[in-house]
């Protein structure tokens, strides 16, 4: 009886080993590895093709990656490097090209590759053989006469490949771009000169100044449109009326040259200053930035009606001495 007891505790023992040997071994990756090599004599500069594959038996290979142990000879190129180009879910595969530039048999080092799975939780390590590539000189025909070495000469650059084409061009649009920029603004300056000299030839100019006038102060823009345009407006109205009453080119003169001319048809000193006061209060708010008080538009704006009224009066006075 305990004969049989130990018996089947050795037996009971036994098969734990091996269960626990098969477990252990299960957890490991079990890897066939191969590589080829199309050529292992080569002549100078031709290409040989290392391909290596690598194939799992038990376990899916979630990625590989590859070096070579040492350092390639020097007189030995890559002339391709493939990366690794997954072929199913256990097997892999990798291609080098390479090429020599010098005869002289040549080892290729080790490549150390290691190999993720698991979901990358675990990796192996393994190592592919070194090789061995023979370089080789080209055969030549000894039977052939042998031609003499020329000397170096240098050759002159093809004209299509020169590069001052390039600048030349890139001038000649520079040129036409800023001359099509200079056109477009004469152009519109001359369309907007066009425009401001329009006018309605049934009103009268006093009629028509008052109407603008008007116009702005119903539209509140005296206190609520912002500087610039609100003065580039009543300037206009100003200049709209002087051109038609005196037939004066005022849309293309300076404040300065405007107020010069002035003098021509207004002789009293009050209202050259006011006009003085008005064009440089206008220029500021214009060209540079100046903000009008709310009194300083109202009195622009008075100005501006009570000038234009006046110059009317005047000009029907004349023409009534005259007649």
């Amino acid at each position: 009886m305990l004969k049989l007891n130990y018996t089947i505790k050795k037996l009971f023992f036994c098969i734990t080993i091996l269960l626990i040997y098969t477990s252990i071994q299960a957890q490991n990756i079990e890897i066939n590895k191969k590589i080829t090599i199309s050529k292992d004599t080569i002549y100078l500069g031709e290409i040989s093709n290392i391909n290596i594959n690598i194939k799992s038996t038990n376990y899916n290979i979630d990625s590989i990656s590859s070096r070579f142990s040492h350092k390639l000879p020097d007189k030995l190129h890559v002339y391709k490097e493939r990366p690794w180009i997954k072929i199913n879910n256990e097997s892999w595969e990798k291609q080098l090209f390479i090429t020599g530039f010098d005869s002289g048999k040549f080892v290729i080092p080790t490549i150390n590759i290691e190999i993720w799975y698991k979901n990358k939780q675990k990796t192996t390590n393994l190592l592919i053989d070194s090789l061995t590539l023979n370089v080789i000189p080209m055969p030549i025909d000894t039977t052939q006469a042998y031609k003499p070495i020329k000397d170096i000469y240098n050759i002159a650059e093809p004209p299509s490949q020169s590069k001052w084409w390039i600048w030349l061009l890139l001038v000649l649009v520079l040129v036409a771009f800023i001359i099509t920029i200079i056109i477009i603004h004469r152009n519109r300056k001359k369309k907007k000169s066009i425009e401001a000299y329009k006018f309605n030839p049934s009103i009268t100019p006093i009629e028509e100044a008052k109407q603008a006038l008007e116009q702005l102060k119903e539209n509140n823009a005296i206190s609520q449109m912002n500087p610039k345009e609100y003065y580039t407006i009543l300037t206009d109205v100003l200049r709209r009326f002087v051109f038609r009453l005196y037939n004066i080119n005022s849309f293309e003169m300076l404040s300065s040259e405007l107020y010069i001319e002035m003098h021509k048809y207004c002789s009293s000193k009050d209202w050259l200053t006011r006009l003085q006061n008005f064009l440089n209060t206008s220029d500021l708010a214009k060209f540079a930035k100046y903000s009008p008080t709310l009194e300083e538009r109202y009195r622009d704006y008075e100005f501006c009606e009570e000038f234009t009224k006046y110059l009317w009066d005047q000009e029907q006075i004349n023409k009534q001495q005259y007649e």
